[in-house]
């Protein structure tokens, strides 16, 4: 039913613009026990911070959800996170997936716990495993020493979640920055050494954005975020070489044929610094931080409104912010907002898949 929902609303917003958002990206918490060099998330000290009865409310109010991602701060250092995607699953009665991020640094056992819980809800879970470089590199990028073993240690434990529920899916997530470029096949080689399994379909690649609405990684962080074009161009290239070899043509799914596309994109928007992509954000997709505000994408600081403020209906929300929505942002791409827009932009995708690499 999940599955099924998502292609039909895709393929819907091919044809007409989304009346409401049917992917969620909400920030449970701002709370984070990484020290990123290239974010400024864990610094904060947030309060007042959206409770499980407010997200009930909301989760109640909106029902039309097919893909919810929670995340963070670290998403796990909520004790309630599985109560919230109870909510959701509970209210979305076409939900297909939930999807979190971690940094692994909470105790493996409580996110194995947690996952086998969510997993009883009987959707999709789909974890991120941040990884941004082999052992001493991801340790000095993400300011733990130690990180990297948490999150090899972490994925042998999700494998064997994996192997006994089909409902359940995790990989890496490589965010491309300054700090790390170029780095990502010896990063892949490295982890190698320890899963000896693992390829390069194991993971997500993504590029890092400077957001002060989000990240609050403002210019003083420039240096350690921003990649140089030309280089980052060659490297996503090579990559979506290597997917494409290691996939086959017979073995491409909706799931891996959705992160070639977006890698594809992401190749373009690199090159050209504008998304390829009819967007869709604050229409399809919206970002909604742990405070309840809401915004058209967690790169575009454009508040569209607040449930605590406006009550819990998107569609009234949504209809009071009608001029911010009319404005076209194509200076940002993220898997967050291209879910979305991928399904939502069948020619692009197709244009993008004929087109030679360069």
């Amino acid at each position: 039913m999940g599955i099924i929902s998502l292609i039909g609303e895709g393929l819907k917003s091919n044809i007409v613009r989304p009346k409401i958002p049917y992917k969620l990206t909400f920030a449970v918490t701002l709370h984070c026990n990484s020290r990123c060099k290239h974010c400024n998330i864990w610094q904060l000290q947030p309060k007042n911070e959206l409770n499980i009865e407010e997200i009930r409310n909301f989760a109640k109010a909106n029902p039309n959800f097919t893909i919810v991602e929670l995340t963070g701060g670290e998403p796990f250092l909520r004790s309630d996170i599985v109560d919230i995607a109870k909510a959701f699953s509970e209210y979305s009665k076409k939900l297909y997936a939930i999807t979190l991020p971690t940094n692994s640094l909470v105790s493996s056992d409580l996110i194995v716990e947690r996952v086998k819980e969510m997993l009883k809800l009987k959707k999709k879970i789909v974890l991120t495993l941040s990884l941004d470089g082999y052992r001493e590199l991801e340790d000095e990028i993400r300011g733990v020493k130690g990180n990297y073993d948490r999150v090899i240690a972490l994925y042998k434990r999700l494998k064997e979640i994996k192997e006994e529920n089909k409902n359940f899916d995790f990989k890496f997530g490589f965010t491309m920055i300054g700090l790390n470029q170029g780095k990502f096949f010896e990063t892949l080689r490295r982890v190698k050494e320890d899963l000896p399994e693992v390829k390069i379909t194991n993971f997500h690649i993504n590029v890092g954005a400077i957001s002060e609405g989000y990240y609050g990684n403002n210019s003083t962080l420039k240096d350690n975020i921003l990649v140089d074009r030309e280089k980052a161009a060659n490297e996503i290239k090579e990559i979506i070489k290597a997917y494409k070899k290691e996939m086959g043509i017979l073995n491409f799914d909706l799931v891996s044929m959705g992160e070639y596309i977006y890698m594809l994109g992401l190749l373009e928007f690199i090159r050209t610094g504008k998304n390829p992509f009819k967007r869709l954000i604050g229409e399809a997709s919206i970002y909604m931080d742990s405070f309840g505000n809401i915004y058209p994408s967690i790169l575009v600081s454009k508040k569209l409104g607040s449930i605590r403020e406006d009550g819990y209906d998107l569609k009234n929300i949504l209809s009071k912010s009608k001029d911010v929505l009319e404005e076209d942002d194509r200076k940002h791409y993220t898997f967050c907002d291209e879910e979305a827009s991928i399904i939502g932009d069948i020619p692009k995708d197709i244009e993008l898949m004929f087109k030679p690499l360069q």
